[in-house]
């Protein structure tokens, strides 16, 4: 039976931080119960942090529907109710009356209260796991959102604008949305990383990984633009993670050149924790890795004599890019 055909539950929880997903969700919901009536004078929503007390909720789920078979209850960030009404709800959602469908939003309703017990215990389709999407997952969304406007994504440029904006799927989709109309007023239909740092505002802080990425693809620039926001970071910690990554690398290399198919087990990791450093292996000279590791030991002693780590980090990932 497909989605739309299974009956409507009394009580539905989108758990989690994907707001996208909720938005979508909900539209899904009300969407279905529009085509048993008009839902604008049938939908009551309420907001956590101004809720006193259970009872505007209760009139609202046992008013009876006008021109509709039911009525939408709504209750956003339901994880922030005080635990007096949580269990006042979870009281009133055990038996739900047949003219009203109750939903309940939350970033991360816990598992262990009795609100969220109730409504698991209702039906399994009950709560709907809302959780933010992770690594190619995330970068599959992005190339979906510009799809949908008619665009495509030049290598990299997924990850990029993730980096650049975090993994709210709200801001990628409206960044993505702006990156479309730009490259098409400009007669294109390839969103490029140039296109994203020219019109993307950066939202969230760069992470290490994304330097140690960066120098596993051999990319100067993007190299030195991490750097400088990495600012929080100290630069004897991101050298001795850039050194790991070279050194994982390097594994890489000689795993393949003795024929060892299946380089991430050898190493006891997953293939998806060391995609960039397998194509960092098809980039890197054996003899520039060998090198950059054993000049390794050199430069983090200069750190620790007092040398300033930042232009040691520097001058050594402009040889690992360019030798």
């Amino acid at each position: 039976m497909a989605e739309e055909e299974k009956p409507l539950q009394g009580v539905y929880l989108h758990n989690g931080s994907d707001e996208l997903k909720r938005q979508t969700l909900l539209q899904r919901l009300s969407k279905r119960m529009q085509a048993t009536g008009d839902m604008e004078m049938n939908t009551s929503s309420f907001n956590a942090a101004n809720l006193k007390s259970i009872e505007p909720v209760l009139d609202a789920i046992n008013t009876m529907p006008f021109g509709a078979d039911k009525r939408l209850v709504i209750i956003k960030d339901a994880d922030k109710l005080p635990k007096a009404i949580q269990d006042a709800l979870a009281a009133e959602l055990q038996v739900v009356v047949d003219t009203a469908v109750v939903l309940l939003t939350a970033t991360k309703l816990d598992a262990r209260s009795r609100l969220y017990k109730v409504i698991a215990s209702r039906d399994k389709r009950a709560v709907i796991d809302c959780e933010p999407m992770k690594g190619t997952d995330l970068v599959q969304l992005v190339t979906r959102l510009a799809a949908a406007q008619g665009v495509s994504l030049a290598a990299g440029a997924a990850a990029l604008l993730i980096e650049m904006v975090g993994d709210s799927t709200v801001a990628l989709r409206s960044n993505t949305n702006k990156l479309a109309a730009f490259v098409r007023a400009a007669g294109r239909d390839c969103i490029s990383a140039d296109d994203i740092r020219k019109t993307v505002t950066r939202t969230v802080e760069a992470k290490p990984w994304n330097l140690t990425d960066a120098l596993a693809e051999r990319d100067l620039r993007s190299c030195l633009l991490l750097l400088g926001r990495l600012e929080s970071q100290d630069a004897r910690f991101l050298f001795t993670q850039c050194v790991a990554r070279l050194r994982e690398i390097l594994s890489i290399k000689l795993l393949k050149d003795r024929g060892d198919g299946n380089p991430a087990a050898a190493l006891g990791k997953q293939e998806w924790q060391i995609r960039a450093s397998l194509r960092g292996a098809a980039r890197y000279p054996q003899q520039v890795l060998v090198q950059a590791l054993i000049a390794a030991p050199q430069i983090e002693q200069q750190m620790k004599s007092g040398a300033d780590p930042d232009h040691l980090l520097r001058v050594w990932l402009v040889d690992c890019c360019t030798t």
